[in-house]
């Protein structure tokens, strides 16, 4: 398998370094997706016990500003941390949850002050480095509230003045809220949509159901793939396949439907959607 561009999402530094991963796979561009939450809790776990939310502000700044080589994106596990529902939080607040958070020794940073404090302070930077944020959406494991994964819960950030129209988001996965999420990348210009994980996860007719439902409302031009995979090189491999074989259904419709105009015009949506959707998003300058 010939492969230009590989995105990791990052968990730890302790995961294979770039280079190993690169020599690996065989890809000449290997690029990360950092995770937030991740990052935020290996950051104070460096701090000192007395530190206050400044020292971690300016720690994190000192990290991300400009983001580490590679790194093409961010991602929030906020999903999987009490849900999408993003507050916006007084200093105090925050400073108290941080005092709280260390002094508890916790391990996870879960939904509250802290945890939105910190993400909002990494999307100022994601907009003045021009990178995207992804969100984890739906479908997850068991410690991830399906209620709360609602990608509409995430309106008050993108009509929040500091971040609507200038942070970039991406709604990863989308499954069972396929509709939701297409319907805010069609009212919002800064917003992209991803059928990653429903695919090879649900049946066929799920699959297919998945991409239909995006395709119903969401750009072309703004529809993303990703294999979502991890653990087992079968998810890779069946990620790909079965999402062209979803893609060439939905699109064989839409040709006989007449909302597509030919084959080849079929063939540039597909090729946009595998391809150079991400490609431009992320900046990557690769050449098809």
């Amino acid at each position: 398998m010939n492969m230009d561009c590989f995105k990791i999402n990052k968990r730890s530094q302790s995961l294979s370094p770039i280079a190993s991963v690169s020599r690996i796979l065989g890809a000449e561009n290997v690029k990360r997706i950092l995770r937030i939450e991740t990052c935020a809790q290996e950051v104070i776990l460096s701090l000192p016990d007395n530190s206050n939310l400044a020292r971690l502000d300016a720690t994190l700044v000192s990290l991300l500003d400009p983001p580490p080589e590679n790194v093409v994106g961010f991602k929030s596990i906020c999903a999987y941390r009490g849900g999408l529902r993003i507050s916006n939080p007084s200093y105090e607040e925050a400073d108290a949850a941080l005092k709280h958070y260390i002094s508890s020794q916790q391990k996870r940073i879960e939904q509250g002050p802290l945890r939105d404090h910190i993400l909002r302070v990494v999307f100022s930077l994601a907009i003045k480095h021009e990178k995207p944020v992804q969100f984890h959406i739906g479908l997850g494991d068991t410690d991830s509230d399906l209620l709360e994964a609602n990608p509409l819960l995430l309106r008050p950030i993108l009509e929040d003045p500091l971040f609507k129209e200038r942070l970039k988001v991406i709604l990863l996965h989308t499954y069972p809220y396929s509709r939701q999420a297409g319907f805010l990348a069609s009212v919002y210009d800064n917003v992209w949509v991803d059928f990653g994980l429903a695919i090879p996860h649900l049946s066929k007719a799920g699959q297919e159901s998945v991409v239909r439902e995006l395709m119903e409302l969401a750009p072309l031009n703004r529809i993303l793939f990703s294999s979502d995979a991890h653990s087992f090189a079968d998810m890779y491999y069946l990620a790909s396949l079965w999402s062209r074989h979803a893609i060439a259904k939905v699109l064989r419709e839409c040709i006989e439907s007449e909302e597509v105009d030919n084959e080849e015009h079929a063939h540039e949506i597909a090729k946009d959607i595998f391809f150079g959707n991400a490609n431009n998003l992320y900046k990557l300058n690769l050449l098809p």
